[in-house]
């Protein structure tokens, strides 16, 4: 529809450790939420939960698919549910980049969507992931302008208006694909890198971001290249991520442990997330949401680069990783035609 995410390669690389500390997720139940759609017979779709014991999906109750046709991020922050994604645009051919909040209950749509735009102008081109800070700040990954130029951005759910926090240097073979804040502040940023799936904390103030760290365990566990999507904490501090298996052509959900080292840890593998079949499935980008108890807004709103986390510029940090990496066996997986 808007990108295609091309995984190629196999990877095996040592790296340093980023602990990651409890949760700062905010909600009122353990709910795991993601969006899904059937195409089979009549269309319909929405936003749903998922099975943290075996990854099966179930929409919570209304068919939005009308109304908001291609979620991408989803987050629940004090109550609310946010989404972005693309919806049509009645004056205009083609999709709109966009936000909307939504109830985490019912899976209605509560307001929006509406366009997203920078100094007013629609420069957004795609987006991928949602996330919030301690305050309810709306976060997500934006290509801007139609071309390779990624960046953090903040938005406004009330009208789409969005301010660019943090430029990310181009990945020329690799994407970024997740945003997730602990409770300590520290958002942390994901991304494939050479078919490699990484991780590293960004500092909004200073305005980097840290070496890349490969999720070895996650490779291990699997014996295979792949990718991250969907991540988010849940209230105990766990991490739950979508990954993407090269070698089975699969999504998996997995999860870590409240304080696992993503760079070591073996994860635990909750089971396959539909992506083909008759029943609903899930849409490349994997939005994915867990709740989790309501905290009171940490200091700094905006979060801080780890203590652990290394300031080298990250264009000769993934540089150095690409030197560790071989070729391999390379995996599609695209978006649902429009």
């Amino acid at each position: 529809m808007k990108r295609s995410l091309v995984v190629t390669g196999t990877a095996v690389a040592a790296a340093a450790s980023l602990a990651l500390l409890p949760s700062a997720a905010i909600g009122h139940t353990d709910g795991l939420f993601s969006w899904s759609y059937s195409p089979v017979g009549s269309d319909f779709g929405g936003f749903s939960s998922v099975s943290k014991t075996d990854a099966a999906l179930a929409l919570l109750g209304e068919d939005t698919l009308e109304q908001f046709p291609y979620v991408t991020g989803s987050e629940v922050c004090n109550e609310v549910g946010y989404a972005v994604g693309f919806a049509d645009y009645e004056d205009v051919e083609g999709d709109y980049s966009a936000i909307a909040t939504w109830d985490h209950t019912t899976g209605a749509i509560l307001s929006g969507p509406v366009e997203l735009t920078i100094d007013g102008q629609a420069y957004i081109t795609d987006l991928v992931e949602l996330d919030t800070l301690a305050d309810c700040t709306v976060i997500t990954l934006a290509e801007l302008d139609g071309g390779d130029d990624w960046a953090i951005i903040e938005v406004d759910p009330a009208t789409g208006a969005s301010t660019v926090l943090l430029e990310l240097p181009d990945l020329e073979s690799g994407g970024y694909t997740g945003l997730a804040t602990n409770a300590a502040g520290v958002t942390h940023l994901f991304f494939e890198l050479e078919g490699y799936p990484n991780y590293t904390a960004v500092d909004f103030e200073g305005g980097t971001i840290g070496l890349p760290i490969p999720l070895e365990g996650l490779i291990d566990y699997f014996e295979s290249s792949g990718f991250t999507e969907g991540v988010d904490f849940d209230a105990a501090g766990g991490l739950w991520i979508v990954a993407g298996v090269n070698a089975e052509e699969e999504y998996h959900l997995v999860t870590f442990a409240a304080g696992a080292d993503l760079g070591t840890a073996t994860p635990t593998d909750i089971g396959t997330l539909p992506y083909y079949g008759d029943g609903l499935r899930i849409n490349s980008p994997i939005p994915l949401t867990a709740e989790g108890a309501t905290v009171a807004p940490v200091t700094p709103a905006k979060p801080q680069l780890a203590a652990t986390g290394s300031e080298l510029p990250f264009g000769i940090a993934a540089g150095a990783i690409a030197l560790l990496l071989a070729g391999g066996t390379a995996l599609v997986l695209r978006r649902r035609a429009a």
